[in-house]
């Protein structure tokens, strides 16, 4: 990459957006190009930023040891081919969180919206409790959903996460189940780690009991996001969009209330934590006290986060209720629940009587946010480091995930057959 383009990219990463998930704006001085710029001092601008903005460097692995790992890293970074280097970067920066946990901000993440030189292969998956399904594909793929990937060039699927497992940040466990599946068809990730070659990549698949093998051509990371309607930098909603269950059908939008009369339940869908929840607040306070429903269902499945200022009149409004009673407020969290949607499900479990619903979710009660970021000059990769400790639990609270009282598991019969094990669990719950 020139440099030219590459001040082009620093000069457009100067938007911000804070509190709770999205990037902090550097100083101007940051854009310094150096001349003749190698992967090793990239390899020292990523471990400099880290150790600078990170709040707590030291909290899972002391700052010797990262020391020791990017300096053996940067005698080997500028023999490595330009693959190697983006996984052992990825590997370096995502240490902290797979150590310590809490820390799912910090690391290399492929949709970044300006990682401009990753491809992707244009096949969404998930991973289920059975397997690591295909759940949505482009055109020429689109007869692959369905089928669960059985091996990616020259390893089997177990053998291919846990080779791509320790390039992933995380909050926790959940953090990672949910945005690996994302790492697992970045093409340069696959090379990096020799697990297929760059370009078009064979993978085998099995559908009702047959296996077969098919050939995938990748796509740039900005047509993937764009194809996949994926928003959020750092972490995909949890499924696609479809017509059914209630929970997939608008998964797009910014929120959706409903009050499903046969249940009595009003339903709220809360996606993003992105905007002033004024009037959200104000609809939800004038439905609940015309219907008068036995329960409130807040589903946080598909937010990643945002902004954490921007929920106050939500949770006002939901800790005002007259629904904010033992048996009548419910949650449903998931791995993708994250960062401001975390900081969101926190406030609730400590300030109402909530019950949650579903999987572990994907955020750390408290836990580091905020991000701010470097752009790697030699390699043009951008780098996150997590640069504010949010303690929205109580003091001391070291808990990675929040364990639902209510559990559901979504597996892959229920995704393709159009049920929701999670609602469906709640509403038969007694008031």
């Amino acid at each position: 990459m020139r440099a030219w383009m590459r001040l082009a990219i620093a000069v457009l990463l100067l938007a911000s957006c804070t509190s709770g998930g999205r990037r902090q704006t550097l100083p101007a001085s940051d854009l310094t190009i150096p001349p003749a710029a190698t992967r090793a001092q990239d390899v020292a601008t990523a471990i400099d930023e880290y150790l600078q903005s990170h709040p707590d460097p030291d909290f899972a692995v002391r700052r010797s040891r990262l020391l020791d790992e990017a300096n053996e890293l940067k005698v080997r970074a500028d023999d490595l081919p330009a693959s190697a280097f983006l996984v052992e970067l990825m590997r370096l920066l995502a240490l902290p969180g797979r150590v310590g946990g809490r820390d799912g901000h910090t690391g290399v993440f492929p949709l970044d919206d300006h990682q401009t030189e990753l491809h992707l292969l244009p096949l969404r998956l998930y991973w289920f409790p059975d397997g690591m399904m295909v759940v949505d594909a482009t055109a020429p793929y689109r007869h692959l959903v369905g089928s669960e990937i059985v091996a990616i060039g020259t390893q089997r699927i177990q053998q291919a996460i846990d080779a791509v497992e320790p390039l992933v940040p995380r909050d926790n466990v959940m953090t990672m189940k949910a945005r690996l599946p994302q790492y697992l068809v970045v093409t340069e990730i696959l090379e990096g780690l020799r697990i297929a070659p760059a370009g078009a990549t064979t993978l085998e698949f099995r559908r009702d009991r047959t296996r077969f093998r098919d050939t995938v051509h990748p796509i740039s990371a900005e047509q993937f996001a764009d194809r996949f309607a994926i928003w959020h930098e750092m972490i995909p909603p949890s499924l696609p969009e479809r017509d059914e269950p209630l929970y997939l059908r608008n998964v797009s939008k910014e929120f959706v209330l409903t009050y499903l009369e046969r249940q009595d339940t009003l339903y709220l869908q809360y996606n993003q934590a992105t905007f002033d929840t004024s009037d959200l607040s104000r609809r939800l306070t004038r439905l609940i006290r015309h219907r008068e429903p036995a329960k409130l269902v807040i589903d946080l499945r598909h937010n990643p986060g945002g902004d954490n200022t921007t929920y106050r009149s939500l949770l006002g409004a939901i800790k005002r209720s007259a629904l904010n009673r033992p048996g009548r407020l419910f949650a449903i969290i998931g791995r993708s629940t994250f960062s401001a949607a975390g900081h969101f499900a926190t406030e609730l479990e400590r300030e109402t009587h909530v019950t949650f619903a579903g999987e572990l979710g994907g955020y750390s009660p408290n836990g580091f946010g905020d991000p701010n970021y470097a752009v790697l000059m030699a390699s043009g990769i951008i780098v996150n480091v997590g640069a504010v400790y949010w303690e929205k639990s109580r003091a001391g609270d070291r808990r990675l995930a929040v364990r639902p009282a209510i559990r559901g598991i979504t597996r892959s019969d229920d995704f393709f057959s159009r049920r929701d094990p999670v609602l469906e669990a709640i509403l038969v719950e007694r008031s």
